[in-house]
């Protein structure tokens, strides 16, 4: 008797655990939302962390690796060439260019992101100032050099100038020649 009422109490926990069915109408519902939820929140993490990428900025093609980079196309913050416009950052009478917004106000908050070091010569270099190669080793990384000289006796190539850039100035045109 025991047994037998034993036998009846779990056959009524079987019962009681009868399986949750849902059609086919509304699991197809539930993936589809899911997936439109990853969608626009795919679409809101680029929108948010990488502004720009929806407006039309246009970007440059990709300069030679033997050249001589435009400043504002190099954020000097990650030191690394970007292919669009920068964000420029006036400081006293320097040009700084920063990626974001982020970028932006740590170049106006941190001092110490103005200046790196020249590979050849481990002089402090103002980075607005600087001649930008790409780094061969860490592309689209970028070097700062003091001078065209130390640029190329560094990287070992002739570096050409392109006629375009930003960083040629009235009184910084003699440099380049």
């Amino acid at each position: 008797m025991v047994e037998n009422r034993a036998y009846r109490r779990n056959q009524k926990k079987k019962d009681q655990r009868k399986p949750v069915s849902s059609s086919l109408k509304e699991r197809l519902f539930a993936y589809i939302f899911l997936g439109s939820l990853v969608l626009i929140a795919t679409f809101l993490g680029f929108y948010i962390f990488m502004p720009g990428i929806f407006n039309a900025q246009s970007y440059q093609p990709m300069p030679n690796k033997n050249e001589v980079l435009d400043h504002s196309f190099v954020c000097m913050v990650n030191n690394s060439y970007k292919g669009r416009e920068m964000i420029p950052v006036f400081i006293g009478d320097k040009t700084y260019y920063g990626c974001c917004p982020s970028c932006e106000q740590k170049l106006k908050n941190r001092p110490h992101l103005y200046h790196v070091n020249d590979p050849l010569t481990g002089e402090t270099v103002d980075k607005a100032n600087a001649f930008i190669t790409f780094d061969p080793k860490r592309y689209p990384r970028v070097l700062y050099f003091k001078s065209l000289q130390n640029a190329e006796t560094y990287l070992d190539v002739d570096l050409e100038i392109p006629e375009d850039t930003t960083q040629t100035k009235p009184n910084e045109q003699n440099q380049f020649k």
